[in-house]
């Protein structure tokens, strides 16, 4: 079994990122480019919130810009749990991905800690 020790590592974004989605239901496309907004992610999943409403088990495509290379990073993934608010929904997404996909997201992940550690401290 491989040990890998960056599993509990959950990014929580100071201020959320802007993304899309694309939303598949039974293999077919309902919604394309829809925008919304990753809370937190780790390797193994995201929390986003959205004004779309989207049914548990559908399966989306995650698309956010990368920090350090401006690359878009495509993350698939399946919605596992939903959360209504007054405005939005909030989703959190089993993400499914390759060897490749997990070292590009971990890579972003740490520079965008890197970055916030290297701002100067507000209080």
């Amino acid at each position: 079994m491989r040990y890998k020790r960056e599993e509990a590592f959950r990014y929580e974004f100071p201020t959320p990122i802007i993304a899309t989605l694309l939303v598949y239901e039974e293999g077919e496309l309902l919604a394309k480019d829809e925008r919304c907004e990753v809370i937190n992610m780790s390797l193994g999943g995201a929390r986003i919130r959205s004004s779309l409403n989207i049914k548990n088990h559908s399966r989306v495509e995650l698309r956010y810009m990368m920090v350090q290379n401006n690359v878009m990073l495509m993350l698939p993934g399946d919605i596992v749990w939903k959360e209504s608010t007054y405005t939005h929904q909030h989703y959190g997404l089993k993400l499914v991905l390759d060897v490749e996909a997990e070292d590009r997201l971990l890579r972003d992940l740490k520079a965008r800690a890197k970055i916030i550690q290297s701002l100067p401290d507000k209080t």
